[in-house]
């Protein structure tokens, strides 16, 4: 009998994580301006998420009674404390397979404390003023969120991402920064890359971040980042078929600087 309990216990645990790997997370987040560092003051899991005029809508909260309890408190205690600042941020956390590791994803949406809240829907508002800007930004943290929702179907191979849009390879890109690699040391800085899969400044950063640090390994994601990232590392590098690059890159001037820099930063062998 106790062993079935514990049974039965098992799956319910599999299930409501299960069920939580697919919810969002909204935080509520506490700035400390005297010490520069975020302190988590609360957590709730929700099932949906929606634009409304320029605000990020949430839905399906999993404890209703307890986000009303909350919300309906949040001014009266956070909003008159002077010494710190208050934002809410909506999370997606995914975990997906490379050849070599399993890695633990966290898509990130940072929003302002003003909110309004009807006791099941909340309405919260983007720190800017700028519509275009929040709007691409909401878009992008929901494209990542499609992204991951594909890539935890698969193992990821090398170059998964050449197939990807422009705009899905910058949503990459963003995934791998927020993977990290400040206590990584480089894998490889003996390079071979390969023009026929660098087609564009996203596909070089791409490329460049796998070959060093491993399948979604952050180098950088514009050209003033390559610079100062490389410009620590002492990387060696042989591009092959650079002329396939040279005819077929989107923005030919682009392929020069990015060329120019790797010249002046790394040893660079163009074949």
């Amino acid at each position: 009998m106790v062993e079935q309990e514990r049974h039965i216990i098992k799956q319910l645990k599999m299930v409501l994580s299960n069920r939580l790997s697919k919810m969002f997370s909204l935080n509520i987040c506490k700035l400390l301006t005297e010490y520069g560092t975020v302190e988590i003051l609360e957590e709730f899991h929700f099932e949906g998420i929606f634009l409304e005029n320029n605000a990020v809508g949430v839905r399906g909260f999993l404890n209703l009674q307890k986000a009303v309890k909350y919300f309906n408190n949040f001014n009266d205690i956070f909003l008159k404390d002077e010494f710190s600042y208050c934002f809410i941020s909506i999370l997606s956390r995914s975990r997906v397979v490379t050849e070599l590791e399993e890695l633990n994803l966290i898509n990130r949406l940072n929003l302002s404390n003003n909110f309004k809240f009807n006791g099941c829907e909340l309405l919260v508002g983007f720190e800017s003023d700028n519509i275009e800007g929040n709007h691409d930004e909401f878009n992008t943290f929901k494209k990542k969120v499609e992204l991951l929702g594909l890539l935890q179907n698969e193992i990821l191979g090398k170059k998964r991402w050449f197939n990807l849009t422009k705009f899905e390879k910058k949503c990459w890109l963003d995934l791998a920064f927020s993977k990290g690699v400040k206590d990584s040391p480089p894998l490889n800085l003996n390079l071979i890359i390969d023009g026929n899969y660098i087609l564009c400044e996203e596909d070089l950063y791409c490329y460049l971040g796998e070959e060093i640090y491993g399948i979604l390994g952050y180098i950088a994601y514009n050209s003033n980042a390559l610079a100062d990232a490389i410009s620590t590392l002492s990387l060696k590098i042989k591009w092959i078929n650079f002329d396939y690059s040279r005819n077929h890159f989107d923005e030919i001037e682009d392929l020069e600087y990015l060329s120019d820099i790797l010249k002046q930063y790394s040893s660079l062998e163009i074949v």
